[in-house]
C-alpha cells in the first residue's frame, strides 16, 4: 500500500497498528498506521560522546524513556524498545540538542530529506524510527522491500556481504552504554547497542504515523 499526496507517492505503509497507543506524543490523528519512506539518508548520531544523557533529559522534559537495549552479554530489547517510540525519541533528542548545542547527522538527513516532501494533512512529521519500528521492518523485510521497489524508493541490502557496513541507526538508546546507541543490521536483524554515537556514520530511514 502507498501514501498518496495529491499525486506523489511519499512513501508504503508498513503498519496498521495505532502508534500512538505507545507513543502519546504523537497527534491525536495518528491511530492508522505507519508510512516508511521511499528514501534514506546517513550521519553520526550526535556530536557529543555524551548524549547518553538524552534519556534523563527526557524524563525531565516530559518524554517518555528513550533506552531500547539492554546488554548484558548479548542485546536484548527491553520493555521500552518493544514500543513504537521513534516519534517520542526523535523530538527528545531535538530537544536535548538544542538545549546542549549539539548537533546530529542523522537529524540534518531527515531535515533534508522531509524538506522536499509534503505529506498527508493529518500525518505527524517525519521522524526516525526506534528499536521497535526498524525491527518491525525487519520481521517483514522480503514484503517491504518488494513494495519499495514497486514504488521506486531505496530498497533495504540483501547481500549479506554488505550487511555490517549498513547498520541502520535508531533513535534507541542503550542503557548499559553511556555514549552509544542502538543500530539495527537488516539482513540477519541483529541489534547493535554499542554504536558510538560520534563516529559512527551508519544509514537512517525516515517514517511518518497517520
Amino acid at each position: 500500500s502507498e501514501i498518496v499526496a495529491g499525486k506523489t507517492v511519499v512513501g508504503i505503509v508498513i503498519s496498521r497498528d495505532n502508534a500512538r497507543s505507545t507513543d502519546v506524543k504523537l497527534p491525536e490523528s495518528c491511530t492508522h498506521g505507519l508510512v516508511l519512506a521511499l528514501g534514506q539518508g546517513e550521519g553520526n548520531w550526535s556530536s557529543s560522546y555524551d548524549a547518553g544523557k538524552v534519556n534523563t533529559w527526557a524524563l525531565n522534559n516530559g518524554y517518555q524513556n528513550t533506552t531500547g537495549v539492554y546488554y548484558s552479554g548479548g542485546y536484548v530489547t527491553n520493555e521500552f524498545g518493544k514500543r513504537l517510540l521513534g516519534y517520542n525519541n526523535t523530538s527528545a533528542l531535538r530537544g536535548y540538542l538544542a538545549a546542549n548545542g549539539y548537533t546530529s547527522g542523522i537529524v540534518a538527513a531527515l531535515d533534508d530529506y522531509a524538506a522536499n516532501v509534503t505529506l498527508p494533512a493529518s500525518a505527524s512529521a517525519m521522524y526516525i524510527p526506534s528499536i521497535a519500528e526498524m525491527q518491525f521492518i525487519y520481521n517483514n523485510f522480503e514484503v517491504i522491500n518488494a513494495a519499495l521497489e514497486s514504488a521506486g524508493g531505496t530498497v533495504f541490502v540483501t547481500d549479506a556481504s554488505n550487511a555490517q557496513r549498513d547498520l541502520y541507526w535508531t533513535t534507541s538508546e542503550n542503557e548499559s552504554s553511556s555514549g552509544n546507541a542502538a543500530a539495527l543490521n537488516p539482513f540477519t536483524g541483529e541489534l547493535h547497542g554499542g554504536v558510538l554515537k560520534v563516529s559512527g556514520v551508519k544509514k537512517v530511514r525516515f517514517i511518518f504515523a497517520f
